[in-house]
């Protein structure tokens, strides 16, 4: 039961990983984030600060070398196109399918439906473990059953629990991602762009100005 536990571990981080654009600094020093936009003066961008997300910027003044993890998806995020989804869950944006990555760095500018997006992939995530755990109680005791004539009928009974956990989980999951880039298309309707709604705080660090929209 251990290791299936541990599974489930491995899989939550798979899932939840953001792939990462890579800003190398005039000085050396490399910023691991994902770039929201850009302007003539400045890349704005979604970095981790002391295990805290930050939106900031990195003047381009002060910028030796970019590395985009997906070129592609930049294009996307400039475009500024709304996502639609079809029957079946896919996603697209201006005509072009995304993958789960593409997906989530177009939501990422948009912080509010990032989360909703996040809470509905984490749910799915454990959904998938619920019912690898159930299938196994399941198909061992019907296996036992079959070949020796064993059968734990509490065994089975949980395995079936948690096997109608996982579907619970997982239609909840898809409403919650759902839910994400629907807000994330309605602040495309209203003409606010991608970024937060908050009023911009300023400190200073160690790295210098942050900037925190």
């Amino acid at each position: 039961m251990k290791q299936i536990f541990t599974l489930m571990l491995m899989m939550f981080f798979v899932h939840s990983g953001l792939t990462q654009d890579i800003i190398t600094k005039t000085n050396g020093a490399k910023i691991p984030c994902s770039i929201t936009n850009e302007d003539s003066l400045n890349y704005y961008i979604i970095t981790t600060l002391k295990d805290r997300e930050i939106n900031t910027f990195v003047p381009k003044s002060k910028v030796k070398e970019v590395e985009y993890a997906s070129p592609r998806t930049q294009k996307l995020i400039k475009s500024r196109e709304p996502i639609s989804t079809d029957e079946d869950g896919y996603a697209s944006s201006g005509g072009i399918d995304l993958t789960t990555k593409d997906l989530r760095r177009l939501l990422a500018t948009h912080p509010p439906a990032m989360e909703k997006f996040s809470q509905g992939q984490t749910t799915e995530v454990l959904s998938y473990g619920f019912g690898f755990v159930g299938g196994y109680l399941i198909g061992y005791e019907l296996g036992g059953q079959l070949n020796t004539g064993n059968f734990n009928g509490r065994r089975f009974a949980i395995g079936g629990g948690l096997s109608i956990i996982s579907i619970i989980m997982s239609a909840n999951g898809r409403k919650a991602k759902k839910k994400a880039i629907d807000i994330y298309n309605q602040a495309q309707n209203k003409n606010k762009g991608l970024s937060y709604g908050e009023k911009p705080k300023i400190s200073w660090s160690s790295n210098g100005l942050l900037v925190h929209f």
